[in-house]
């Protein structure tokens, strides 16, 4: 939603390419979109942040040099060599701790298989990426992975919904307390950062009258 007002005019302009293209874009968005990000979420309940950090940010780009090797014949220079082979040694640097010996205890739980899997599917996003066709523009693009994405991962939203409605209801509704409380509080911190300095000097005996009142005494401390 955010993104529509700035790719509605190029969408409906790029229409008739998106719609040739919608077998390209069915996979760029079912692997970078809804298969990614639902298995980083998967991975999340049964493994830790760092290791969802560091397995995501070291295996896909190796896995990505590898299938564009496979797929799209790219060479593998000694830059991306050594790029590779950084990151493996700064990965098993930091899940043993320092002590590769570590590494002959180190369990692996079915949260890093999950988060192995978004790594994977990230990578294949990454392939078809440098395949999209030239007619259509990056910010249109991007929103139609989104939409096809989201579409994708409409019908599990919609079971997922049903099978827990009372907490859904209840996130729903303090997400919207938050969002309507921190809207308030971010204009009104904007129109006084706005007036600020510019009638400070005649507001402050006005609202000194006002607390003191007709009649009263000012007994405000200085």
């Amino acid at each position: 939603m955010i993104i529509l007002p700035f790719a509605i005019k190029t969408f409906t302009r790029e229409w008739s390419t998106v719609r040739r293209s919608g077998h390209y874009l069915f996979w760029t968005s079912l692997t970078g979109i809804s298969l990614f990000n639902t298995f980083v979420y998967i991975a999340g309940h049964y493994t830790t942040a760092i290791n969802l950090a560091l397995i995501g940010t070291t295996s896909s780009p190796i896995m990505s040099i590898i299938m564009a090797r496979i797929f799209l014949k790219e060479r593998i220079g000694w830059m991306k060599l050594l790029g590779m082979f950084v990151c493996i040694a700064g990965i098993l640097f930091l899940l043993s701790k320092g002590d590769f010996k570590n590494l002959l205890t180190l369990k692996f739980s079915l949260g890093d298989v999950w988060m192995l899997m978004a790594a994977f599917c990230f990578a294949v996003y990454n392939i078809l990426v440098r395949k999209k066709p030239a007619s259509i523009s990056p910010v249109n693009f991007l929103f139609v992975t989104f939409l096809f994405g989201s579409i994708l991962l409409l019908p599990f939203f919609v079971w997922e919904h049903d099978q827990a409605p009372v907490v859904h209801s209840r996130v729903e509704r303090i997400a919207h307390v938050e969002i309507v409380r921190s809207g308030r509080r971010g204009a009104a911190d904007t129109l006084e950062a706005d007036h600020a300095g510019r009638d400070r000097r005649v507001r402050a005996p006005a609202i000194e009258r006002i607390e003191c009142g007709p009649g009263r005494k000012n007994t405000r401390s200085v």
